[in-house]
């Protein structure tokens, strides 16, 4: 396995509420895996989405 782990696994286009128009935003995520059967879920706010994406 490499010491590092870089790259993009996803990328969400951010789209206007109102029109729902692209406003040609993206955040992007990184996806890491693991041997451990545990399940460990991440849910992203709309408030979290509006600092990821500096509005």
């Amino acid at each position: 396995m490499f010491d590092i782990d870089i790259g993009i696994d996803a990328q969400v286009e951010i789209v206007d509420e109102d029109d729902e128009t692209s406003t040609g935003r993206f955040v992007a995520f990184q996806v890491k895996a693991t041997s451990v059967e545990e399940q460990n879920c991440r849910y992203v706010s709309t408030r979290q989405l509006a600092y990821l994406a500096g509005a």
